[in-house]
């Protein structure tokens, strides 16, 4: 019997470790299925957004956000999120870049872009900027798709109230502070930009509200804690919501797509539909 103990405990061991492992298995199945199915389980965010000096034409005013699609070729994102926007209805809809993915077909691009400005039933004008993935030819495919891109201009809105789209990713772009000179003395504006490091360009600080997106809001991050790596000089504190940067508002959007793997986990897909109210 003496002799058989050694080999009890090991058995015993070996036991504990493959029930450990299978835990550990389990864990890591359910996991990755949970970040699967999160990655296409889109949420529409409704924010309101309190705007001190804002035109009384603005006051109301609807503005609807999504960003970085990463087109799939299957454009099964693109065909679930046009059809969530389609009972939407806001003035107008804002496109902050990264259409395209980082490696495949740019068509796909031009494509999901073609299915999203056709989804809302009401005519709503929609305007794009670029992201970092997005290169001049895709984007004249989308501006040709029914988006009117506006990268590095300004159109008004309403009355009093502009909308400025920055495009940092050309060569040559002119400074955001020269677009900003082209706006009638006294106009107001909001910001769209694909990277929230658009908040450390000169002028930016006057906008109303900026609409970015860029960081995915981590795409994998455990709950409570602040994602590490977002690839901005602004750093963790800024990862996805709105925030009060100086005298503006800063919302981040989590996008639609994801890159490198097409999992998320705590920060799922997101289309946004902000309201704009005065503020004394």
């Amino acid at each position: 019997m003496a002799t058989s103990k050694p080999h009890s405990a090991t058995a015993q061991v070996g036991s504990k470790v493959s029930r450990v492992a299978t835990v550990v298995g389990l864990a890591v199945v359910v996991t990755l299925a949970y970040g699967i199915l999160q990655g296409r389980s889109i949420r529409i965010e409704r924010i309101s957004v309190g705007c001190r000096g804002l035109p009384e034409a603005a006051w109301g005013l609807t503005v609807l956000q999504i960003s970085d699609l990463h087109a799939d070729a299957g454009l099964k994102m693109a065909g679930t999120a046009a059809g969530l926007i389609e009972p939407l209805f806001a003035r107008v809809m804002v496109v902050t870049g990264d259409f395209a993915p980082r490696t495949g077909s740019a068509q796909a691009a031009v494509s999901a872009a073609r299915l999203l400005a056709a989804a809302p039933k009401r005519s709503m004008p929609v305007y794009a900027v670029a992201g970092e993935t997005d290169s001049p030819e895709v984007m004249a495919g989308i501006a040709g798709a029914g988006m009117n891109v506006l990268d590095n201009r300004a159109v008004q809105i309403v009355a009093g109230l502009w909308l400025v789209g920055w495009n940092p990713y050309l060569t040559g772009h002119p400074a955001l502070r020269d677009i900003l000179q082209t706006l009638p003395a006294g106009a107001e504006f909001v910001l769209a930009a694909h990277s929230p490091e658009v908040m450390l360009e000169d002028g930016s600080s006057r906008a109303k509200l900026v609409l970015t997106g860029h960081t995915h809001g981590g795409q994998i991050r455990l709950p409570f804690v602040r994602p590490s790596m977002l690839l901005t000089r602004l750093g963790p504190a800024y990862f996805a919501g709105l925030y009060k940067y100086g005298e503006t508002y800063l919302y981040i959007n989590r996008g639609l797509g994801t890159t490198t793997v097409p999992f998320r986990l705590y920060s799922s897909p997101e289309i946004t539909l902000f309201t704009l109210w005065a503020r004394q």
